[in-house]
Formats: structure tokens, C-alpha cells, sequence
């Protein structure tokens, strides 16, 4: 039975998912929540090979909404988001909630640092996930967990 790794790429995290070639596209949407390719047809059937694989893109859903829970030595906070959001925004509403300027927060998920550009989705931010919040206020850096 031969074997096919697919890449799933999302701003800087990678994730893979292996698969035998006689799995149905439905299998690989379950494993991906993907809703392009037809669920009848087997990988084999697109020709993806073991040696080439897939590069699969994440497309948002613009009015979903949830909400982040910022925890620290501060008091827990709700921070509600889209998907659609950017590393930025989530980063004006940490200045909005806290009062620190956006240029000392550096935001983590899965030990990449997230870039003020890219899209919350394209780092797998959802809910019930963990993201790492650097702030560097006076030459300390205080490590905050965020989960929602």
C-alpha cells in the first residue's frame, strides 16, 4: 500500500497528515475539515504521489467569531476575534485591553513567532488553542499564556 504525506501550510506552522493512497478525498477532508476536492474519488484518483504531495491553503470564514482568554498575573480577560483578524489586530486589542504598546508584544503559536501581518487562521488560531504572549516593558519579558 503506498503512503502519501500531505503538508498543510499556514503562516509558519506545518502540519502533516499521512495517508494511504486508496483513502477517499472524504477521509482527507475529515482529517482537514476540507470541503474542495469530491468525497467518492480516492487520492490515487488526483495522482498525488508520495514523492510530490499537496500543498493545502485555509480558507476563513470571515463571520466566525470567538473569543481568546489572555491569562497572566493580570486578571483573566475575554478578547473576542475572527478569524480574519491579524497578528496586529489581536495585538491593538492587547494594547486596548492593557495599555502596552503593540511594538512590545511579540505573539507565539506552537514556538513560531507570528508576523503582524498574517491572518490568525493561517496560524490555526481557534478556539481551545494556546498562544505564547511576549511583552518586553523595560528590558524584562513577561511570558503570558493565552487560550481560548
Amino acid at each position: 500500500m503506498m503512503i502519501v504525506n500531505f503538508e498543510i501550510k499556514g503562516g509558519e506552522v506545518i502540519r502533516e497528515i499521512e495517508m494511504s493512497t486508496t483513502s477517499t478525498i472524504l477521509e482527507l477532508k475529515r482529517s482537514i475539515e476540507c470541503e474542495m476536492l469530491k468525497d467518492v474519488e480516492t487520492i490515487a484518483h488526483y495522482g498525488f504521489h508520495s514523492a510530490v504531495g499537496v500543498h493545502l491553503m485555509i480558507m476563513p470564514k470571515p463571520e466566525k467569531e470567538f473569543f481568546v482568554v489572555l491569562k497572566s498575573l493580570r486578571p483573566v480577560a475575554n478578547v473576542k476575534v475572527k478569524e480574519t483578524n491579524t497578528v496586529f489586530d489581536l495585538k491593538m486589542k492587547i494594547q486596548k485591553l492593557w495599555g502596552i504598546e503593540t511594538k512590545n508584544i511579540t505573539l507565539f503559536r506552537l514556538f513560531k513567532e507570528m508576523e503582524d501581518d498574517i491572518l490568525l487562521c493561517a496560524y490555526y488560531v481557534y478556539e481551545g488553542l494556546e498562544v505564547e504572549v511576549e511583552i518586553a516593558i523595560n528590558k524584562l519579558l513577561e511570558i503570558i499564556l493565552l487560550t481560548s
